[in-house]
């Protein structure tokens, strides 16, 4: 019980401790630099920047309704979790401002800014939505969308979304291309550092291999790559005769002493494809 509990008490710390880092990133190096980042966060920077209205208190106002939303109709844990990294990240726009916190001025390479803050908000974010957390606005509404409707897709919705905001960058910031173009530079690297945290860090290979000799390529394998081998029996769908398919996970490193080991049997084929994590027992001579 006591162990559940700190387990609580250490994820929300961790929430708050990622929305006081992402609202140092917009203080350093977004508002600064004349560019607005993805979804929400997009648009109240945009706000803040042509109609000089604090971008923590739009922050709330749109948030505020949506985490309601979601408490009543979706999930009651995931909005609060959710709404506290809002609260904590609009919070410290205002105790960043007034402590007078550092601001990057990239100059003519605002580049640096843009992969600096995409780069950092990409982590943030994948931690968050490992912690059963979001960042809000468009996690809001994915769901909501997803109570209602479980089998649509939102990414289309994203898109429309981060599109608008990097087309309406282009008037907000002077009708230029280059705030478009480095809005659409942030939500690649937020995206792309995000779902490369989502996926874990122990990814590995599966390898699959038919065989007919099963008993001394399991040996080669698990004296060669060092990892436990599973037999399935399989049948040749042209042959029609006996196999065994070999089941296997290595990793990277191994690719190539698999490939050595493999050349050494006639008629037998592998595929390999890749693990984004790994459960369990992953351990070197464990048969799986």
């Amino acid at each position: 019980m006591k162990k559940a509990v700190l387990k609580e008490i250490l994820a929300y710390f961790f929430i708050v401790l990622m929305a006081a880092i992402q609202a140092a990133v917009y203080h350093v190096f977004i508002f600064r630099n004349d560019f607005a980042p993805a979804g929400v966060g997009g648009i109240v920077t945009m706000v803040q920047y042509a109609l000089h209205f604090d971008a923590g208190y739009l922050n709330l106002i749109i948030n505020i309704p949506l985490a309601l939303l979601v408490f009543f109709l979706a999930d009651r844990k995931y909005a609060l979790r959710s709404f506290l990294f809002v609260a904590v990240f609009s919070g410290m726009l205002f105790v960043w401002e007034a402590v007078g916190l550092y601001q990057y001025d990239a100059g003519e390479s605002r580049i640096l800014a843009v992969i600096a803050a995409g780069a950092i908000i990409g982590v943030v974010y994948g931690f968050s939505l490992r912690m059963d957390s979001s960042t809000g606005g468009t996690d809001f509404l994915a769901a909501l969308v997803h109570k209602v409707k479980p089998q649509y897709s939102l990414v289309w919705v994203i898109f429309v979304l981060n599109a608008s905001v990097a087309v309406v960058s282009f008037f907000v910031y002077g009708q230029q291309m280059e705030p478009v173009i480095l809005c659409l530079l942030y939500c690649f690297l937020q995206s792309r550092i995000s779902d490369g945290i989502l996926k874990g860090f122990s990814s590995a290979l599966k390898v699959e291999i038919v065989t007919d000799k099963p008993d001394e390529l399991t040996e080669k394998l698990l004296s060669g790559v060092h990892h436990g081998v599973t037999e399935i029996a399989a049948r040749g769908g042209y042959s029609h005769s006996e196999k065994t398919m070999l089941v296997c996970l290595i990793n990277k490193r191994d690719l190539p002493s698999f490939k050595k080991i493999l050349a050494e049997f006639e008629n037998t084929f592998a595929y390999v494809s890749s693990v984004n994590d790994v459960y369990g027992r992953f351990f070197r001579n464990n048969v799986l």
